[in-house]
């Protein structure tokens, strides 16, 4: 597992993912620090954790197995079968993000992607209720999906689908091109 381990509190996440196969990449904002996302994932009466977190210095922490189930999306179904990585936004939630907090996450993303195949990528970075759940539409647009750079996430994913492929499943470039054009990266603004 890439990054440096600290162990979110038992009562955080699941043991396991109910026989579910990770097919999703759940990217958040933290709307803290490091150390303050660190402490309310190891603070057993929160209930919320994340797998990775990033910081804006682009380290990387690993919270939960990747085997596991975190509780980042709001949503139980979402949780059995992504990965959830929080962004450090030093409590500025629509701010910049740094070059290595980018650099640091991308990396992460296309090991994702890479190592169980994965397709969709979900940004939740949405101004909205807390009673909304993951993939309902998002009642007020944050500025910060704007700015995100979506397409190099979208290029990691692709990058890491096409070495897959081109490891088992040799192909011509023409089938290859088709291949790209059906499997796009979902984007999604969602509540938490």
């Amino acid at each position: 597992m890439p990054g440096e381990w600290i162990p979110a509190a038992g009562p955080n996440f699941m043991v396991g993912r109910s026989g579910r196969k990770i097919s999703q990449v759940v990217l958040h904002t933290t709307v803290g620090t490091m150390p303050a996302t660190i402490a309310t994932f190891q603070n057993p009466g929160r209930i919320a954790s994340a797998h990775y977190v990033v910081g804006l210095d682009g380290r990387v922490v690993n919270m939960v197995r990747e085997s596991d189930t975190a509780f980042h999306s709001g949503n139980w179904e979402e949780n059995l079968i992504s990965i959830g990585i929080e962004h450090v936004d030093d409590g500025d939630f629509n701010g910049p993000r740094t070059p290595q907090l980018y650099a640091a996450s991308i990396a992460l993303v296309g090991d994702l992607c890479q190592r169980y195949a994965i397709l969709e990528i979900v940004l939740t970075f949405a101004s909205t209720p807390k009673s909304q759940t993951a993939r309902q539409p998002a009642l007020t647009p944050s500025p910060l999906i704007a700015s995100w750079p979506v397409r190099r996430y979208s290029a990691v994913r692709r990058r890491a689908q096409q070495e897959d492929n081109d490891m088992y499943f040799p192909e011509t470039q023409a089938a290859r091109k088709s291949m790209r054009s059906t499997n796009r990266t979902a984007i999604w603004s969602s509540g938490r």
